[in-house]
């Protein structure tokens, strides 16, 4: 078992290192639990559930255009935006 262990780790190293995935740690919300996700080639923000721990990618032009002008604004050149945003999702709100 701990071989099978031991290769899918080093597999999610290879992938990150040739920029396939992302880890991330969202909101903390397992601890020390990491979430991987394949690269979507487009920032996204992630809307975490602080209950269930539900993740939801969402796209968003507006994103876009905030980078965009944080970039002309600030002279400075993103090579990577991440957003998380925490609260509860519509199932935990009932």
């Amino acid at each position: 078992m701990r071989q099978w262990i031991a290769l899918v780790y080093r597999t999610l190293a290879l992938l990150k290192r040739h920029g396939l995935i992302d880890e991330l740690d969202l909101m903390h919300l397992n601890g020390e639990g990491h979430y991987y996700e394949r690269r979507l080639g487009r920032d996204h923000i992630h809307i975490a559930c602080l209950r269930c721990g539900t993740i939801t990618e969402f796209l968003s032009e507006r994103f876009d255009l905030l980078k965009s002008e944080l970039e002309q604004e600030c002279r400075f050149r993103i090579l990577v935006a991440r957003l998380e945003v925490g609260g509860y999702c519509s199932e935990c709100r009932r």
